[in-house]
């Protein structure tokens, strides 16, 4: 495999490789390579687009080369094989042309199964058209399944043609909600860039712990040595205990030199990484873009999260807001039986003197505090008006919960309901066909065994979806949750 991954990489001398169809699957070689030469000639679409697609990929920097190797021939019987053979390349070529899978040609979905259908079909009785038509083999599930995901496809391109257009209707949706037109509605809330966010909540936690190396900047490059917790957490060689992350762990081969890594924000540099990686050591590169969905980015955010203490909230006081004004800043969650979040919507609630009460984004709420601009004071919080306060904010935020719930459930529920009717469809249909083929076979009928099996198991297999996946994942459970992240006050 050593081997396989260096040829891939263009770091080995040996710059061609012979394969069976077992390099067809699994290996990306359109890094270094773009000349595919098929020795052998296999009697299946399938196979050869699975061929292709070792060089034919995303990432091609150059015009694939596929060359197929023809047998000239002056009998009858070989001849009429090429015919075939010619219609066979032609389909491929086609396919990829028009963006279409190998599998919609003949509705086998089988290599084997390919092969064995051109054979008896196409070679033996000399049909040069067998490649123009469907596989006659009572496959009308196939044909129903293939229109269902042909419909479902189509409709998905004009809904991402009309996102991309900026045709949304008179709505919103974001987080899955249907904002009313004109709302101001913040998925997100950014204080902070992703090297920003490294760069000071690293510093924070250095300042509050002790083995904590200094950060590097070096231009657009941040360079980190990894403390102990953060080797834990990554799967370091000389800290992998008996907790394993998992999601979160780095590869051995790619652990850096010294435990440190190197961050940055600019993509373009990376790829470069990358590319040169490619081209020496492998896969691994040493620069590492700086975002989010980095390991190393998500510990900072656990660790700064663990800085608060349970059942409790930062309270700020702001010269931007009146006295008596106090902001509650929460963070609300609907979630499936499951746990999984469905909707998260950050939000405020303020209180004004008079006993106004109103609801803000949380963007709002930090923009009227001047958040971004204010600086330590000595001031002391008004506490005791904040916990008198507490309760009621509390319940305006889950109140605003059920809403954003309401509105989810007006929203997806017809959507849900017309695909179930499909799926009902499709399933009274295959049952249908199932039992007509069962009937005709007769009780006794190995193949009629194996029909009633599949039929059991279908019908086992929707009842699951039933309760594992809409009841679970898809539906929303009665009762928001809710979290104080903040509270600002005026002076």
């Amino acid at each position: 495999m050593n081997t396989v991954e260096a040829f891939a990489t263009g770091s080995a001398d040996i710059r061609l490789m012979l394969a069976t169809d077992v390099a067809s699957e699994g290996i990306n070689l359109h890094h270094e390579c773009h000349h595919i030469i098929h020795y052998d000639l296999p009697w299946s679409i399938i196979t050869l687009i699975q061929r292709n697609g070792r060089i034919d990929r995303l990432g091609q920097k150059k015009p694939p080369q596929l060359r197929y190797l023809m047998v000239n021939t002056r009998q009858g019987v070989i001849k009429g094989d090429a015919v075939i053979f010619e219609r066979l390349i032609a389909k491929v070529e086609e396919i990829n042309r028009l963006r279409q899978s190998g599998e919609s040609v003949l509705e086998l979905y089988d290599p084997k199964a390919e092969e064995e259908y051109i054979a008896q079909k196409g070679i033996l009785p000399g049909d040069a058209e067998i490649l123009e038509k469907k596989a006659d083999s009572g496959s009308t599930e196939a044909s129903i399944l293939e229109d269902m995901l042909r419909s479902a496809n189509q409709a998905g391109h004009d809904e991402f043609m009309a996102f991309l257009k900026g045709e949304q209707g008179d709505s919103q949706e974001v987080q899955g909600i249907a904002y009313p037109k004109g709302q101001k509605s913040e998925p997100r809330l950014r204080l902070f860039d992703d090297r920003e966010f490294l760069v000071e909540g690293y510093r924070f936690l250095s300042e509050n712990s002790s083995g904590y190396r200094p950060l590097k900047e070096m231009g657009n490059m941040v360079r980190l040595t990894a403390p102990d917790d953060l080797k834990r957490r990554l799967g370091a060689p000389d800290k992998r205990g008996d907790v394993i992350y998992g999601a979160t762990a780095i590869p051995v081969e790619s652990w850096p030199e010294h435990h440190e890594f190197w961050l940055t924000d600019d993509p373009n540099q990376v790829d470069l990484a990358i590319e040169a990686a490619r081209n020496t050591s492998g896969y691994w590169a040493r620069e590492l873009l700086c975002s989010e969905t980095h390991p190393i980015m998500q510990w900072i955010a656990e660790r700064l999260v663990m800085q608060v203490k349970r059942g409790q909230a930062p309270y700020i006081i702001s010269n931007r807001l009146k006295p008596g004004e106090v902001y509650f800043c929460f963070i609300g969650q609907i979630s499936s039986a499951s746990g999984t979040p469905l909707v998260v919507d950050a939000h405020a609630i303020s209180f004004h003197k008079g006993g106004a009460v109103k609801h803000h984004s949380l963007k709002e709420a930090l923009g009227l505090a001047g958040f971004s601009t204010l600086t330590q004071t000595d001031r002391e919080a008004n506490l005791d008006t904040a916990q008198v306060l507490m309760h009621s904010a509390v319940e305006q935020s889950l109140y605003h919960m059920r809403q954003l719930l309401e509105m989810r459930e007006k929203e997806l529920n017809p959507l849900l309901l017309k695909e179930e009717r499909r799926l009902r469809k499709w399933h009274q249909r295959r049952r249908d066909l199932l039992q007509k083929q069962i009937d005709a076979l007769g009780d006794n009928s190995k193949k009629a065994v194996r029909l009633r099996r599949d039929l059991d198991e279908m019908e086992a297999y929707l009842r699951d979806r039933q309760q594992n996946w809409r009841d679970t994942h898809f539906r929303a459970v009665p009762k928001p949750s809710t979290q104080l992240l903040l509270v600002m006050g005026g002076e």
